[in-house]
């Protein structure tokens, strides 16, 4: 039902792409073309195991069922209606469906997501065979129509949940950076395991983590059970257990790192550890308790990567415009020959850092838009 070689799309965080494709090279993938939010391929399911398992950049893998006509809701029923449907599910399958558009060429996306929905269900009821059940929740196929301005396809989650949900954060945090977002920061930046890492901000830790999962060699998926392919046709068992192994086997055990993450909360910094013990990285890491009034590298040189509080109340501002501007204070007066990058959600408050920026990139956290932003640190003079 699936043309081979799968047509495949890796999305990540916008402004990574070419970060993302530069993984994808060294997973072996030779052929890509950068997209927004994205990188597209042609792959195997071999491709498929590797990239989901392997890749720290990437946030869903999909993989093209067909193109579809988007005339009209009656054009998108036919185009989906018409596939071989019993090739791909199984006995007792379920399913979820939406809708994403790129254009203003319908109202209503969830309509036509039941479009699609119902273009499916009605294969199996004219084939008088078991109709498969929606799922909105863990469903084993998930599918997303996507329609551009002249054209629209139909797309197979190959991930299961997004790849950013590595499996070793149990604990809930106020504000956690987004496991692939640190990952993808910390390629882009060019942070190397011989150079000494901080996070004087450190929240969950994931900051840390990613990075000595990094040095380690790690693979990004190895805490997770769950696949969206466990439920591909094409699905092997093991195979996939052989390939699991394999990458496994290259895990660096004997290693010696200079990963340092700090918080003034110590909840923040407990749960840090126990993820960090989770991830297989705790002896690695040395996380503490400690105010960023007293904070202090340990080293006369390093990077420090790290994603301090931003508030969007009117009271929360004024608080942190001075911690941005007592940070910024230590690392011109304590950080001299240090390369430092700020992650944050405020671009206001940026300012308050008080340096002079070496590049700015605009960044998505969560609903705002905000700034990843890199200083190269020497003595001298604030700049405002």
């Amino acid at each position: 039902m699936i043309i081979t070689p799968y047509k495949l799309f890796l999305t990540c965080p916008r402004g990574f792409e070419s970060t993302c494709s530069q993984e994808l090279k060294s997973l072996g993938i030779k052929y890509r073309k950068l997209e927004e939010g994205g990188v597209s391929f042609k792959g195997s399911i071999e491709d498929i195991y590797k990239v989901n398992y392997l890749s720290r950049t990437g946030m869903i893998l999909w993989v093209e069922i067909c193109s579809i006509d988007t005339n009209n809701s009656d054009s998108i029923y036919n185009s989906i209606n018409v596939k071989s449907w019993d090739e791909l599910f199984k006995t007792n399958s379920t399913f979820s469906f939406k809708c994403i558009q790129r254009s203003k060429k319908f109202r209503n996306t969830h309509y036509i997501a039941l479009r699609g929905k119902d273009a499916i269900v009605d294969y199996f009821k004219n084939k008088k065979l078991p109709r498969p059940n929606v799922s909105k929740v863990d469903a084993d196929l998930n599918f997303l129509i996507v329609i551009d301005k002249y054209n629209g396809k139909l797309l197979l989650n190959t991930s299961g949940q997004a790849l950013f949900k590595r499996g070793y954060r149990t604990i809930k945090h106020d504000a956690p950076l987004n496991e692939t977002l640190a990952s993808n920061i910390l390629k882009y930046v060019g942070w190397d395991k011989d150079t000494p890492l901080y996070d004087p901000f450190c929240g969950s830790g994931t900051i840390a983590i990613e990075a000595a999962q990094i040095a380690k060699n790690i693979p990004a998926g190895k805490h997770r059970k769950k696949w969206g392919f466990f439920h591909f046709p094409e699905f092997n068992t093991s195979k996939w257990v052989e390939f699991k192994n394999e990458a496994d086997s290259k895990i660096v055990e004997k290693i010696s790192l200079e990963i340092y993450g700090s918080d003034i909360n110590k909840l923040y910094v407990q749960s840090s550890i126990i993820h960090a013990k989770n991830a297989g990285v705790q002896n690695f890491i040395k996380f503490r308790n400690i105010d960023i009034k007293d904070w202090l590298p340990f080293s006369s040189n390093g990077t420090i990567i790290t994603n301090p509080p931003y508030g969007i109340r009117l009271d929360q501002f004024k608080n942190l415009a001075y911690l941005y501007s007592l940070f910024g204070d230590t690392l011109k007066n304590h950080c001299e020959g240090f390369k430092a990058f700020i992650i944050c959600g405020n671009r206001e408050l940026i300012k308050s850092i008080g340096l002079r920026t070496s590049f700015k990139l605009p960044l998505r956290i969560s609903k705002l838009d905000g700034r990843l932003v890199g200083y190269e640190l020497y003595k001298g003079k604030k700049t405002f």
